[in-house]
């Protein structure tokens, strides 16, 4: 885990702003999971930062925030469902590269993501979604 103490955290807007206690970085589900047991035991506060695209204050934290940025990439790819499960922090832009790599897929969702499905040669979504997003080939 990294852990820094810093002196404060914005959103990407800068309309939501935080000074915390503690910033600390897991690199594992499993050291997350203690580290929340932990800090719950201690009776600390704790708050999960994601990209900080958020305008809501839900993120402001002046005791410890947890930032998912060491957890990113995919978990598992199930075919059989065309369901993928990916680790919190993965940035939407990283999931759509990693994705290629088991040909082409497409994003359901806008930015909270509920899936993915695979595509037609058309670059369409093979399973009727309304809203999805086709990512060609990382350069």
């Amino acid at each position: 885990m990294h852990s820094e103490q810093v002196e404060r955290w914005q959103n990407w807007s800068g309309s939501v702003q935080a000074i915390p206690r503690q910033i600390v970085k897991p690199h594992s589900v499993d050291e997350l999971a203690r580290l929340i047991g932990a800090y719950g035991r201690d009776g600390r506060r704790v708050r999960v930062a994601g990209a900080g695209h958020s305008f809501t204050p839900l993120v402001q934290s002046d005791d410890v925030l947890v930032s998912l940025d060491e957890l990113q990439g995919i978990e598992k790819i199930d075919t059989e469902h065309s369901t993928v499960t990916v680790l919190g922090g993965t940035r939407l832009k990283s999931l759509g590269e990693a994705l290629y790599d088991h040909g082409p897929r497409c994003i359901q969702g806008g930015s909270g993501i509920t899936g993915h499905a695979w595509c037609n040669r058309q670059g369409r979504p093979a399973c009727g979604a309304s809203q999805a997003y086709a990512f060609p080939k990382p350069s």
